[in-house]
């Protein structure tokens, strides 16, 4: 009976990398800023980084036809609580930064209604940069 261990060779997943870089906030504004519509009266208030894994298909544009990565993308969650006077929104709104591999990787809204169990529609993306994680 041959029996193998891959068990021994498996590269950890949940390392979240580095921490989000010093200019982190400052880079969260910067997107919020061209989000919000009215960004001159936008004041942010910024919760510590936390360990935390978005499911990869959120990272991934809908190709029709193809079926979505499977997987999580491990790194650092900063909570962002922005308070603005626009038509969006009044008052403090709850958003997640996230950031893979030491770099920014995204803004995430929290979807108002979550049918699917395990938390799997719990984020919907609001902004993506060019280079996010595959």
């Amino acid at each position: 009976m041959l029996v193998t261990l891959c068990a021994c060779t498996r590269k950890v997943v949940s390392d979240p990398g580095p921490l989000p870089p010093a200019d982190h906030q400052e880079q969260v504004r910067a997107v919020m800023n061209r989000i919000l519509k009215d960004d001159g009266t936008a004041r942010y208030r910024f919760a510590a980084p936390e360990r935390y894994r978005l499911r990869r298909s959120l990272f991934d544009s809908d190709v029709p036809g193809q079926p979505p990565k499977f997987g999580h993308v491990h790194g650092w969650r900063v909570d962002v609580f922005v308070t603005a006077k626009n038509t969006y929104q009044r008052g403090e709104t709850p958003y997640m930064a996230f950031f893979s591999e030491g770099k920014f990787a995204g803004i995430f809204a929290e979807n108002r209604v979550q049918n699917a169990p395990a938390e799997i529609d719990k984020w919907r993306a609001l902004y993506l940069p060019p280079a996010a994680p595959k």
